[in-house]
């Protein structure tokens, strides 16, 4: 059994990419997250390509940096 827990972020708009999505994966592990891997796309439609099959979607909360869209767990 893994001790991590990968969560994927897309992001519209982030500072390091201008009118860009970016698709970011971290894996949670008992010291933090730690970023792994990106992408960027055109749309929030590419954004989600990479993501994992049977991952359940969260919503931004109003505490996310305005940059963030959306989680997938």
């Amino acid at each position: 059994m893994s001790d991590t827990l990968s969560i994927y972020t897309i992001f519209h708009n982030p500072e390091d990419a201008p009118g860009m999505f970016v698709t970011r994966r971290f894996e949670v592990v008992p010291e933090g997250g730690v970023p792994r891997e990106g992408w960027l796309a055109a749309s929030l439609e590419e954004a989600r390509v990479g993501i994992p099959p049977g991952l359940a979607l969260f919503d931004r909360n109003e505490e996310d940096h305005p940059s963030v869209v959306e989680s997938w767990i």
